[in-house]
């Protein structure tokens, strides 16, 4: 999750701060362990004739946390839909234009 952006602009260059935060579920040796990630971008952008581009990134954690995986929700609700990968539904566009119907499926 991308958060707080500060970007200061000095004629063709600029520097920025982005805000992040991080989850990621992580195996342990029993079971799984939550991860979460906190800190700070710290960019140096470029202006290359009309566009503006990154040319530098560091990142700074400012704090993290690791816990036990507790998921009580996926144990109640075992028919809920699960995110994916490349079967993910950001991927099926089709259902998002303005043309679709409600209820068809991608070809």
């Amino acid at each position: 999750m991308i958060g707080n952006t500060l970007i200061e602009v000095e004629g063709d260059e600029a520097f920025g701060e982005v805000y992040f935060q991080a989850y990621h579920k992580v195996k342990a040796e029993n079971g799984f362990e939550d991860l979460i990630v906190a800190g700070r971008y710290l960019d140096r952008y470029e202006r290359r004739g009309a566009v503006w581009k990154m040319a530098y990134r560091s990142e700074r954690v400012d704090w993290s946390r690791t816990t036990p995986t507790h998921d009580p929700y996926y144990e109640m609700m075992p028919n809920s839909l699960f995110g994916s990968r490349l079967d993910d539904a950001v991927y099926d566009r089709h259902a998002r234009r303005k043309t679709a119907k409600v209820g068809s499926a991608s070809p």
